[in-house]
């Protein structure tokens, strides 16, 4: 890249059946692909979290998650306020954290897979402190982020 920032939601279509409840839940433990981009690219991350989010929309049912993940297509509903696709009102909250320095290795060097996994552990690492450092800020002191 030459100039500018992109951003990516990893987690996907899996990630949409697991929206709500009493933790936040993430897809993010298989998702290496943003990773390997920014490795090749020797471009650092920057974790970004919104507090909020997965409670505005609920995403269901979940009995047609297999046929969603099998046909690559998010099958399945929006709703919100009385059932209907009609956002609930909450407050949200976006915190930005630190850049995770990212080392260019090409892909054809043996490193480039370890550089990956590696690089993929700090990301984790650092969006599970973004999100335990602002989850009292949000007023949600108990949540937990599961990382799938």
């Amino acid at each position: 890249m030459k100039w500018g920032s992109v951003a990516c939601t990893p987690g996907g279509i899996a990630e949409m059946y697991l929206a709500g409840g009493a933790e936040d839940h993430i897809y993010i433990k298989s998702r290496k692909g943003f990773v390997s981009v920014a490795v090749e690219e020797g471009i650092d991350i920057v974790p970004v979290y919104h507090f909020g989010n997965t409670q505005i929309l609920s995403f269901g049912p979940k009995f047609l998650e297999p046929y969603g993940r099998k046909w690559r297509f998010s099958l399945g509903l929006l709703y919100g306020i009385l059932t209907l696709p009609i956002p609930r009102r909450v407050d949200l909250m976006m915190v930005v954290g630190p850049p995770v320095k990212v080392d260019r290795v090409p892909r054809a060097d043996p490193r480039f897979q370890d550089a990956v996994d590696e690089t993929h552990k700090r990301y984790m690492e650092t969006l599970q402190a973004l999100f335990d450092k602002y989850k009292v800020v949000y007023g949600w002191p108990d949540r937990q982020l599961v990382m799938h």
